[in-house]
Order: structure tokens, then sequence, then C-alpha cells
């Protein structure tokens, strides 16, 4: 029987900009060079899921990696 061993990852989301037109961002290069990093691990994503602050935005973002356990 396999055995599967799980980690998670988690991203905040970034504030641009001031004021009222401020807004967020999930910085791209660093989840894709950080989720490639788990793949050459042996990683391999499973799911990703997002977490909201009080007025409802995106506040991180979490993602579940698995690989089998050695």
């Amino acid at each position: 029987m396999a055995k599967w061993e799980y980690k998670s990852l988690e991203f905040f989301i970034e504030k641009v900009g001031r004021g009222y037109f401020d807004t967020t961002r999930l910085n791209l290069t660093k989840f894709d060079q950080e989720i490639n990093q788990m793949g050459e691990e042996g990683w391999e994503l499973v799911n990703t899921m997002t977490t909201s602050d009080h007025q409802g935005t995106t506040g991180q973002i979490v993602s579940v990696f698995k690989r089998l356990k050695s």
C-alpha cells in the first residue's frame, strides 16, 4: 500500500498602491519559482486554497503538495 507525505506552502498577497486605489496581487514569479522547486524535489501540487480577510479580499494562498513516502 502506498504511503504519502504532505507539505503546505503559504504565499502572502502583496498590497499595491495607496489609498482608495490600492489593490492586491500575488508575486507570480516567486510563486512559480517555489512550486517549480517543489516539483524538482518530487512533490506534486494537489490543491490550492485562498483565505479571506475581514473585508473579503484574499489574504494568502495555501498550496498543498504530496509525494510518496520513502
